[in-house]
């Protein structure tokens, strides 16, 4: 029995030495990071004072010696502030609900991304221990490229605010660039041409062709049964629409003025299809899947695109390339302004067609 309580305590001790240096460690990480939380100026430290003093004066003394990184391109130096450059993703992510939702690729080093995806054909075959195996079918790969552009704002502020000293100008760049760079990706992700910007989901051709029956990077569109508006069976159709290994982490994107008519579809036994959050910041779900609402699509009415139902994370793909992000301070071009022009480089598009599905509202 002694030895038996002298193992429990051995092992009570070496765990609490475990856990110490578990802590130590977690605690040597928060301080070596160094990043930004839920507020501008928590756990910014010296990044954020550097970055401050370089907004307001233009003085990178401060961002060579803590290791900040400088890029130098062709039209010469964009500095790359990590305090703002954070901050600014983290307002974006605020102000464009699809970027939680989509699949991003932050660090692509070219003006392209390139993927391949299988659209079926593989084959697999069951033999006996001693049978001959022959060569089974290989899946058919499409290849999608995205192109990367640069997508930039130019915030101004007076020189004399600027060199206030009560003036958070690092809180203030990174709320106007995320304002102007989430309006600009909401509206390219669902109608961008492709061109020069990404390529919205809107943007690809729509059919009424079921997977497996239509050309590779063409949608499928069901119409609503009902004229200028939509019944539970569509939302129901638009679900079974899509493969059942799509659904999982599927959501809802739609129009306010979809919403107003969701909530107010029942089932038969009169119960509401829609059910809010149970708590505070938990998003409301219709028949099951989350729904996320988006100015940017259509009011519901004859012939719009009201609904998307979609598995971003498999469906959409956006890529980043963090070698052009960046900021350059401006303030001789506009005597007593200062200008920030604040670039990034990304691009966007649909990568696989059977994540997504849109409900048209019958004519």
């Amino acid at each position: 029995m002694s030895e038996l309580t002298e193992t429990i305590e051995e092992l009570g001790e070496t765990f609490v030495e475990f856990k110490k240096s578990v802590d130590d460690r977690i605690s040597d990480i928060e301080t070596k990071s160094n990043r930004i939380g839920n507020t501008m100026m928590k756990g910014a430290g010296v990044n954020h004072k550097a970055a401050e003093r370089f907004l307001k004066s233009g003085d990178t003394s401060e961002l060579h010696e803590k290791a900040m990184s400088t890029t130098i391109g062709g039209d010469g130096g964009h500095m790359v502030v990590p305090a703002l450059h954070d901050e600014i993703l983290r307002r974006l992510t605020e102000g464009n609900p699809l970027r939680r939702l989509v699949r991003m690729i932050p660090n692509v080093q070219s003006n392209s991304f390139e993927q391949l995806v299988s659209v079926g054909g593989a084959q697999a075959l069951r033999k006996a221990e001693l049978s001959t195996r022959s060569e089974t079918n290989s899946p058919t790969l499409q290849k999608v490229t995205i192109g990367l552009t640069e997508l930039s704002a130019i915030p101004a502020m007076t020189s004399e605010l600027i060199s206030s000293s009560g003036f958070n100008v690092v809180e203030w760049l990174a709320q106007e660039v995320a304002d102007s760079f989430a309006a600009k990706e909401r509206y390219e992700w669902l109608y961008g041409t492709g061109v020069e910007e990404a390529k919205g989901i809107l943007s690809y051709t729509l059919t009424a062709d079921a997977d497996g029956s239509r050309t590779f990077g063409e949608i499928q569109e069901i119409t609503s049964t009902t004229s200028a508006t939509f019944k539970s069976e569509d939302l129901t159709a638009l679900i079974y629409s899509m493969q059942a290994q799509y659904r999982p982490g599927a959501v809802w994107l739609m129009s306010t003025d979809a919403i107003l008519t969701a909530r107010n579809l029942k089932d038969v036994d009169g119960r509401p299809l829609w059910q809010d959050g149970l708590s505070l910041g938990q998003p409301p779900s219709l028949l099951g899947y989350e729904v996320v609402e988006l100015s940017d699509l259509p009011a519901v009415g004859a012939g719009a695109n009201s609904i998307i139902f979609a598995n971003l994370q498999r469906g959409y793909t956006v890529a980043e390339n963090p070698a052009h992000a960046g900021v350059l301070r401006d303030e001789i071009t506009q005597p007593g302004f200062v200008k920030f022009y604040t670039r990034t480089m990304t691009g966007a598009g649909v990568i696989d067609d059977r994540a997504v599905k849109v409900l048209q509202m019958a004519v």
